[in-house]
């Protein structure tokens, strides 16, 4: 009962410090056609319209399958992608928010792709990077084995099982790396589909990262979850002084 309270008063610690930010999850199902949605903002399960300032952050959504990648076309909402409906096989989908800047100025303010370079006074100067991805199995899955290795230079999860060995009450690995190394004593939040209406500060499931980036995870309900991590630190760039990191995965618990 001990592991289990402090385990939670951390994942409550933690959640807080990460509150009123935005969080990027990835979506999609394939029928006719494969559609995905980019989900930016605060609700894992509801995509949000995405600022129009904004818009120019995010690559279009990519979907890569062994000896297959393609990548989307938006459509409608601003959020939504679609592409070509998508044979038999265990896909990923990518959703990118691109190395952005953002300075924090003297009054206050905050000013988009800009570093101290544009303003020396400047309070505060963040690079942030978000990936997002999602485990999509077509008619059953299979060809899978490249889930297990980086398809980005960004902070990433990795499945260290295969997708269909991720099952309700059975303890699996993950490892967080960037850049294909390992991120850690990272920490990691997690929640499934419907568990609550605020999946930014309200989660199912805590870890830390071993020396290894590694964690392990045990679902107790089957349905759509994902997991998710933040990393600050110092850039080593004294025009942008300091990095945030953020990672989400989504997948099946069978």
């Amino acid at each position: 009962m001990k592991k289990i309270a402090a385990a939670s008063l951390l994942a409550l610690l933690g959640v807080a410090t990460q509150a009123h930010a935005h969080e990027l999850w990835v979506l999609g199902k394939n029928g006719s056609a494969l559609q995905a949605d980019i989900h930016y903002g605060h609700n894992f399960s509801e995509p949000e319209l995405i600022a129009p300032e904004r818009l120019s952050i995010f690559e279009p959504i990519k979907v890569v399958g062994k000896n297959y990648q393609e990548v989307l076309t938006q459509k409608g909402e601003n959020y939504h992608y679609e592409g070509k409906k998508l044979d038999k096989g265990t896909y990923l989908l990518l959703a990118q928010y691109k190395p952005t800047t953002w300075l924090t100025l003297a009054d206050g303010k905050s000013a988009i792709g800009k570093t101290r370079k544009d303003a020396a006074d400047a309070k505060r100067c963040l690079l942030a990077t978000m990936t997002g991805k999602s485990i999509l199995a077509v008619n059953g899955g299979g060809d899978d084995d490249f889930v297990g290795s980086p398809v980005t230079k960004e902070m990433e999860f990795i499945p260290l099982v295969k997708p269909s060995e991720i099952k309700q009450g059975v303890a699996v690995k993950f490892r967080l790396v960037r850049d294909g190394k390992p991120m850690k004593t990272a920490q990691v939040f997690g929640s499934y589909a419907g568990f609550a209406k605020d999946s930014e500060n309200t989660g199912a499931f805590y870890a830390r990262t071993d020396l290894n980036g590694e964690f392990e995870f045990k679902a107790p309900v089957k349905g759509q979850w994902f997991v998710k991590s933040t990393v600050d630190g110092e850039s080593g760039n004294a025009d942008c002084e300091n990095r945030r990191d953020k990672a989400s995965l989504s997948f099946m618990v069978y």
